[in-house]
């Protein structure tokens, strides 16, 4: 499991939270995936998974920018169900067309899942730390 800040660092900007540097280098992965769908001429599995993948880092600066911790962990609880849904979109993209490079298949899902993983993690800490005034 990763960490959400780097060690002992203060996040100064949205772009120091590893959780949305991660949620950046998702939608890389799965741009070779979105083309192959589209290449499949599956409109509606791509729209999906499009969609899923890019709400991600959207929900994460939105809850950046709140006041509070609790207020911050509850954006990222949505961010975190958006990824686990980009990694079933790419589970079901890949049994679908199996022309779906198998290395783009796990290196895309297995960054959703650490992705997943470290929001968790993230949310747990705002959590217990709870400050009110961000």
């Amino acid at each position: 499991m990763g960490c959400a800040l780097d060690t002992c660092v203060k996040a100064h900007k949205l772009e120091d939270l590893l959780v949305y540097q991660r949620a950046l280098e998702g939608i890389d992965a799965v741009s070779p995936i979105l083309r192959e769908l589209l290449r499949c001429k599956d409109y509606e599995m791509h729209k999906q998974l499009s969609e899923s993948s890019g709400r991600i880092t959207g929900h994460i600066g939105e809850g950046y920018g709140q006041g509070t911790d609790r207020q911050f962990a509850r954006y990222l609880s949505i961010a975190r169900g958006s990824a686990l849904e980009s990694r079933g979109h790419i589970a079901a993209a890949a049994l679908k067309y199996q022309a779906i490079a198998r290395k783009d298949e796990i290196h895309a899902s297995g960054l959703y899942q650490d992705l997943a993983d470290m929001l968790s993690a993230f949310i747990d800490y705002l959590l217990r730390s709870d400050f009110r005034d961000r």
